[in-house]
């Protein structure tokens, strides 16, 4: 495969993109579980209704972040593997990029259709599956030399 070195800059990017979303997406759902679990948050709940709303709201996000920190460990995690694998030319490693980009892809669209306040963030990594795709097809429709 051509340019596998500058593939393996762009996948190690976006793996470590995935891994700082998805860790940073548990901090905040470690901060997230600790609040609502506070017995004060519980009290105010009781006398006041916009606290009680701020608490549903906050409860209501919960499978969003922990689906994107699925996304990010799991798939962050593949990506590292697979820049290694391109990194030392082994013949899998094409393959389960192109099997890894698919899975970004619908992951990030699941993650979008949970949370469309997010579509900027997770768009950037159904672009990237996109170009993927895009360079597989020129490389593969142009006639060799």
């Amino acid at each position: 495969m051509k340019h596998t070195n500058w593939l393996a800059i762009g996948v190690g990017v976006t793996a470590l993109l995935l891994l700082l979303d998805g860790g940073f997406t548990i901090y905040l759902a470690y901060g997230l579980i600790d609040a609502l679990s506070a017995p004060e948050y519980n009290e105010l709940a009781k006398t006041s209704q916009p606290i009680a709303e701020q608490i549903e709201l906050a409860k209501s996000i919960r499978p969003l972040m922990f689906s994107v920190i699925a996304q990010g460990i799991v798939l962050g995690t593949f990506g590292l593997v697979v820049v290694v694998g391109l990194l030392h030319h082994r013949r899998w490693a094409p393959r389960l990029l192109l099997l890894g980009s698919f899975a970004l892809a619908l992951s990030s669209t699941a993650v979008i259709a949970l949370g469309p306040h997010l579509w900027d963030q997770q768009g950037i990594y159904i672009l990237f599956s996109s170009i993927y795709w895009w360079s597989l097809h020129v490389q593969h429709s142009t006639p060799a030399r």
